[in-house]
């Protein structure tokens, strides 16, 4: 459905087109709702930054899974048959205190619906990975998206079910009469009845209340591509990407995820430019049993977090919602997450705040009518 032909305007416009934004305004004009998705550019921002890497050892693994397992029927789901997920396999590391307790719900929710996580001893980590002081586990079944093909097939699919895209920095919104007015960088203003901030580190510059922009941090990321391997496991330089696992080192903070013929690397650090890289080059090679090339910056951006580190999800004003400090982590709770958001707002209500995720709760909590869409 487009737009209303008479005023031009959404029922919904989302600004940010990163997995989050990208994703629900995909479903809810799957839905027969009128949408406008906006964004400064496509693959960009936090999305551009993420890691991608899709497991269940983790602090939400229910909703992971939940996501884990809609990745694993993409092609059944968004048009054209592209694979979502490369199951290659990812190897968490993480604290040896407590680490049995710390992973024992994630283990539990894998071995439901595939292969449960092992812990490896150090010379069995696959891939090489030296996992220091930390306990290494191999999700066999698990694995990592490419943020372009998934963006990209999501604003595809969202286009063809008559969606409509401005490409444009949103600089403001005002509240008028029952709806929303969306000034941006270029073009004429748009309107919409509600409108869903999903834009990560730039979000708190769109929030009209400043206490609500405080609890929003920028933590600068960076990624850096090892292009040409040396030989690992048996698998030669420009082996298909499937050949090496992904790595979460919650210890030593460093993630790496195959992609053709290389290793793309993520590393927490406020280094950037050169320095990224040689800290990167050094936390790769310590941990693996092997010297890594120079790599080169394939992108750098910045994280939305907040000061407890959870995401928030909920209404910062009439017919205005927020979905911010994913950090990184909204490719493993996108799927579920956008299901709720996009149910709350087609029955017109806004989902109460959410802090520490629960799938049910998050789908059976609503607080006050939008009324807007009802």
């Amino acid at each position: 459905m487009a737009l209303d032909r008479r005023t031009g305007r959404a029922d919904v416009a989302v600004v940010g087109a990163g997995i989050i934004g990208a994703l629900t305004a995909w479903r809810l004009q799957a839905a027969g709702h009128r949408v406008l998705l906006l964004a400064e550019r496509l693959v960009g921002g936090t999305t551009a930054g993420s890691a991608a890497v899709l497991r269940t050892l983790c602090d939400e693994p229910e909703l992971a899974a939940e996501g884990l397992s809609w990745y694993r029927r993409w092609s059944d789901q968004v048009p054209p048959a592209l694979a979502a997920l490369l199951r290659c396999g990812v190897v968490v590391v993480t604290p040896a205190e407590a680490a049995e307790a710390a992973t024992r719900a994630g283990r539990a929710v894998a071995g439901r619906s595939g292969t449960p996580p092992r812990r490896c001893d150090r010379a069995e980590v696959p891939g090489g990975y030296d996992p220091g002081a930390g306990v290494a586990w191999y999700e066999p079944d698990s694995g990592c998206a490419d943020p372009r093909v998934v963006l990209l097939s999501l604003v595809r699919a969202f286009l063809r079910a008559g969606g409509a895209l401005r490409l444009t920095r949103v600089r403001a919104l005002d509240r008028i009469g029952d709806g929303w007015r969306l000034r941006t960088t270029d073009g004429p203003a748009s309107d919409a009845s509600a409108v869903l901030l999903a834009a990560g580190a730039a979000t708190p510059a769109l929030l009209p209340d400043p206490a609500t922009r405080r609890r929003i941090h920028r933590q600068p990321v960076s990624l850096g591509l090892f292009p040409d391997l040396p030989e690992a496991g048996g698998a030669r330089s420009g082996a298909p990407h499937g050949a090496l696992p992904a790595v979460v080192d919650l210890v030593h903070d460093v993630l790496l995820r195959p992609v053709r013929g290389g290793l793309l690397g993520t590393l927490r650090t406020e280094a950037r430019g050169r320095s990224f890289l040689d800290a990167l080059r050094a936390a790769a090679t310590t941990r693996l049993d092997r010297a890594l090339p120079r790599p080169r910056l394939v992108v750098e951006s910045e994280f939305d977090l907040t000061g407890d580190g959870q995401p928030y999800i909920g209404p910062v004003g009439d017919g205005l919602l927020v979905a911010y400090g994913f950090g990184g982590r909204g490719f493993k709770l996108a799927p579920p997450l956008t299901e709720a958001i996009a149910l709350a707002i087609s029955s017109g209500r806004t989902p109460a705040p959410l802090r520490r995720f629960d799938p049910l709760r998050t789908r059976a909590a609503t607080a006050g009518p939008l009324d807007v869409l009802a």
